[in-house]
């Protein structure tokens, strides 16, 4: 009945009369749907595996209601739910690491890191369920200096049956996804190599790291010591969830280039310096001073920062501080800041 809107074989058809709402949830709950169709007249739900609306010319039927899953910006990339991730199949020639990623990097996204057993069966998951036969892929693990490493930094820790180097094991891994006791070897690999792209975090939908906390009061200066870590009280965002307001300290949750950037006043005679930290190690310093006069005095570090997941950033104070306040209110506000570059 809908051929000419899209193939009828990708359509997973919802028997009985439903609401509108109600064929929402149902595409909610099924995973693979990216896109369903509503039929008012006879309440008739629709259910499509695939992003339409924006990467395909559709030619809607009258009568019947397009409604698409939103999440990846860059066309033929897919939702893939479970794992908060937009993933894109295709076929390559090459079969190094470096090939792969240049395809990968042209088509706006990254060879997938699979540094989990959970994430490899995630992946596995959904090449099983979305391809429906035996799958091989290239994945984001190379060697690296005498090591394996994945695509983001992280070493090879894991191991699991579906993952093999058989391929090339000096520079690429496989992820060998098939039913039965099927191999994967590197004849089978050389008419058809598949490389899976993750699309890049840092316009990735829910997989941005960001966050901007302040202080929510004033600072009496005799309540501070000497490299006590300060605390922003008050988040706005928090993007990641790497920033932890009850102790002032801000956990990589992947590794990367990171951008730090603080905010301090001293109000009326009141002096201290500011340190940034990386691992308890001192990165910046800046020094809001007003020592010797009744004003206020603004201080602030902007730091770029290399970190390995787990790496920890807060901001201290510094080896000197007097007078009577640090001053965050309704004219000025402490701040601590930062966000993920690349």
């Amino acid at each position: 009945m809908y051929s000419n809107v899209i193939p009828s074989s990708d359509l997973a058809v919802v028997d009985g009369k439903l609401s509108r709402i109600e064929c929402t949830l149902l595409c909610g709950y099924e995973m693979a749907c990216q896109t369903f169709f509503y039929k008012p007249n006879d309440r008739s739900c629709f259910l499509y595996k695939y992003p339409l609306l924006n990467n395909t010319p559709v030619n809607i039927e009258s009568g019947v209601e397009v409604f698409e899953v939103k999440g990846c910006p860059y066309p033929d990339f897919v939702l893939f739910r479970e794992a908060g991730i937009c993933l894109k199949m295709f076929t390559t020639t090459g079969l190094t690491f470096s090939y792969a990623t240049s395809v990968c990097d042209q088509e706006g996204g990254e060879l997938v890191s699979l540094d989990t057993n959970q994430k490899i069966d995630a992946i596995a998951y959904y090449l099983i369920h979305t391809y429906g036969f035996d799958s091989k892929a290239a994945i984001g693990l190379h060697r690296s200096l005498g090591s394996w490493k994945w695509q983001n930094g992280e070493p090879l820790l894991i191991t699991h049956p579906l993952v093999s180097n058989a391929i090339n094991n000096v520079d690429m891994t496989v992820l060998c996804v098939a039913y039965g006791d099927e191999s994967c070897d590197r004849k089978e690999m050389e008419d058809t190599i598949c490389s899976l792209c993750s699309q890049r975090k840092s316009i990735q939908s829910g997989h941005q790291i960001a966050f901007f906390s302040y202080m929510s009061k004033n600072i009496p200066i005799n309540t501070i010591s000497k490299h006590k870590t300060l605390v922003y009280d008050r988040v706005e965002t928090n993007a990641g969830k790497g920033y932890d307001a009850r102790s002032g300290q801000f956990t990589a949750p992947e590794s990367g280039l990171y951008v730090f950037h603080t905010s301090t006043t001293a109000l009326d005679k009141s002096h201290s310096t500011i340190e940034v930290v990386k691992n308890g190690q001192v990165k910046d310093i800046s020094w809001a001073d007003a020592m010797d006069h009744n004003d206020r005095a603004v201080a602030s570090t902007m730091t770029i920062l290399s970190l390995t997941k787990g790496d920890i950033v807060s901001v201290r104070v510094g080896i000197t501080y007097g007078g009577n306040l640090l001053e965050s209110n309704q004219y000025t506000r402490m701040s601590f800041s930062g966000f993920k570059l690349s």
